[in-house]
């Protein structure tokens, strides 16, 4: 497993799994006081991206001066993301696949329990894993991810993705995430 405290204390978990070309760091929220520390931490790991998923609670042109790129994709505690979040997403997630050296995004919230494993698992499931194995790899690595909805999210959300490929000869495409129809509460409610 591999999960490592921070000097504060903070545990960071990295994801990553032998079939995808990406590595993801999910982690709780820095502050101005403690982005020093992460810093060092995103320095240990090949970190290239940092994404928030809550509100500010540092200023991003930190990370931009150490050559670390910032997106803001933040949606409600507890929640899933839109259709235009998850597109965002997905153009991060395969911008940083096409590096030919191994890059890691490093992804928070405010504990690292909801909103960033969303995104990872997400991404994990866009790359080829199913929900089931996201799911597992994210808990396996960050224990008390996911709430019941989140959870129903996910297992949809692959349904739909696995639906989107298109056999020829055998060999399955995915269309990608802009392709999925919206995935509303009524779905996820029937879904959990």
């Amino acid at each position: 497993m591999t999960t490592s405290s921070s000097p504060l204390g903070h545990m960071v978990s990295v994801i990553d799994h032998d079939r995808i070309p990406l590595r993801f760091l999910i982690m709780d929220c820095p502050t101005e006081n403690t982005l020093s520390l992460y810093l060092t931490t995103f320095r240990q790991h090949n970190v290239t991206m940092v994404v928030r998923c809550c509100q500010e609670t540092y200023n991003a042109d930190s990370l931009i001066d150490q050559g670390i790129d910032f997106i803001d994709l933040p949606f409600r505690d507890g929640g899933v993301p839109s259709r235009t979040k998850l597109d965002e997403w997905k153009m991060v997630v395969e911008k940083y696949a096409q590096h030919q050296n191994p890059s890691t995004i490093a992804v928070h919230c405010v504990a690292g329990l909801g909103r960033a494993p969303v995104l990872v698992a997400l991404a994990l499931i866009d790359l080829g894993l199913s929900s089931r194995d996201a799911i597992h790899l994210v808990r396996q690595k960050r224990r008390g991810a996911f709430n019941r909805s989140q959870l129903g999210f996910l297992d949809l959300y692959h349904h739909r993705m696995s639906l989107l490929f298109v056999g020829a000869f055998g060999v399955g495409v995915v269309m990608g995430w802009s392709a999925v129809n919206e995935i509303d509460a009524a779905d996820i409610s029937a879904a959990t």
